[in-house]
């Protein structure tokens, strides 16, 4: 059987997204989640906490007979995207399950009263977010459509942008951390074979000296927050 991902359904929640003067500070669609993985737990699925994931919105992991799934919530309040991720398709064990799994979550929310007009897309086929979310007397033209699209496209570059900055500092850091170890190894050894009465142990326990105190710095650079800045508080009306 093949399963669609993609459920695109309304839901009668009360729209979750913060934001100030200026844009969005926090995404909707973590009561939507909330409430998704709660109907799970109730059905014998083992569910995690909510992930926050910016403008893609609310993850959480489910697990359904010893596998894992992952389930996304993205809100176009009232409209919402709920996206399986599904297994390979070399995984023909995984496959069956998350079969079974699809028609779990079917029902849990075809038998909530607060979600209708469910339908399952391939993901490929996933209708446009915003057609009728508004109304046919305050749907958005196209062009403030356009619009508004590049602009969720330029958030979801950022984001990218962010999550492999961050990726790329983990790693740094991680091999920093190792070449300090390394460093400190080697200074220790060069002063243990002097006092072992060793000669010639001076560059040795200097070269270990110089990697271990590069190796701080470094650390102590990627720990200070030099990109952050506190954001502007908007003037109080006079």
């Amino acid at each position: 059987m093949t399963v669609t991902p993609l459920a695109v359904f309304r839901a009668d929640f009360p729209d979750d997204h913060v934001e100030d003067a200026r844009d969005i500070v926090l995404f909707g669609g973590r009561n939507v989640a909330g409430a998704i993985g709660q109907r799970l737990s109730e059905a014998g699925c083992e569910v995690s906490g909510l992930l926050y994931e910016g403008l893609n919105g609310w993850t959480f992991v489910a697990k359904f007979q010893s596998q894992v799934f992952s389930c996304q919530t993205t809100s176009f309040h009232p409209k919402y995207f709920l996206d399986l991720k599904d297994p390979s398709r070399s995984r023909p064990i995984a496959q069956r399950i998350f079969a079974e799994f699809w028609q779990v979550v079917d029902t849990a929310l075809r038998t909530d009263s607060r979600v209708h007009d469910l339908r399952w897309y391939r993901r490929e086929d996933a209708p446009d977010p915003w057609q009728d979310v508004s109304g046919p007397e305050e749907a958005p033209d196209p062009a403030a459509r356009a619009a508004l699209v590049r602009e969720l496209q330029a958030r979801a570059r950022r984001l990218r942008r962010e999550r492999l900055s961050k990726l790329a500092g983990c790693w740094l850091a991680a091999a920093t951390v190792v070449a300090g170890v390394f460093g400190l190894f080697v200074a220790t050894a060069g002063v243990a074979r002097f006092l072992g009465g060793a000669s010639g142990t001076s560059g040795e326990t200097a070269a270990g000296l110089l990697i271990f105190a590069l190796s701080g710095l470094v650390l102590f650079v990627l720990s200070r927050p030099w990109r952050i800045k506190a954001p502007k508080q908007p003037e109080s009306p006079r």
